[in-house]
């Protein structure tokens, strides 16, 4: 995308679940030449300039590729966002977080959601939304200023990331392709996309 100010964004590509569903690590499955994890993170790195990694050292320092951890772990990906968040704070405006298992996403999608970061200042979070209407949260924008209403959460107990968005000036917008956001959550899933090709 042109014209992206020094600290406007940087990404983040969650890769801190258990893929107890898939049986094996999603992260590092094999699409189009290059693992999921590393296909996420050259996207978006292409796009907001600079990525990093959020997930267990363990499994991904051999990767060579900029890593941080969850600083709870056992949160889900409200834990992940607070790790993203607190990483961001001074480093960019917007931290865009996208889960590692979306092989449909494309610079495309990911750019048009960065322009309404742009034309939406006042919000803290920028979330897209699948033709059904469902809220995306882990393809999104979201502000260091949201990190408060983050931590908060997690304090209580309370992992939903959605009910942190419900508490986040937020907008939202229709995406054009609704291949965007499918998920790679169990063996089927995976010989599905496959099948599509």
């Amino acid at each position: 995308m042109s014209g992206l100010a020094p600290g406007f964004v940087h990404g983040y590509v969650l890769a801190g679940g258990l893929s107890s569903r898939m049986g094996r690590d999603k992260a590092l499955l094999e699409w189009d030449g290059a693992t999921l994890l590393r296909r996420t993170y050259d996207l978006l790195a292409s796009v907001c300039g600079a990525a990093t990694v959020v997930g267990p050292a363990e499994r991904y320092s051999s990767l060579n590729l900029p890593l941080i951890a969850d600083l709870r772990r056992g949160c889900g990906p409200l834990g992940g966002l607070e790790a993203a968040l607190t990483d961001c704070g001074g480093k960019a405006e917007w931290a865009f977080m996208v889960a590692c298992d979306m092989p449909a996403l494309d610079a495309a999608a990911l750019e048009q959601l960065l322009e309404q970061a742009r034309l939406h200042a006042g919000s803290q979070a920028i979330l897209p939304l699948s033709p059904s209407g469902r809220e995306e949260p882990l393809c999104a924008l979201y502000r260091p200023e949201a990190l408060p209403v983050v931590r908060k959460q997690l304090d209580t107990g309370d992992f939903k990331l959605m009910h942190a968005i419900a508490a986040l000036p937020a907008h939202r917008l229709q995406l054009d392709h609704p291949r965007h956001f499918l998920n790679i959550n169990q063996p089927e899933d995976w010989e599905a996309l496959h099948a599509r090709r």
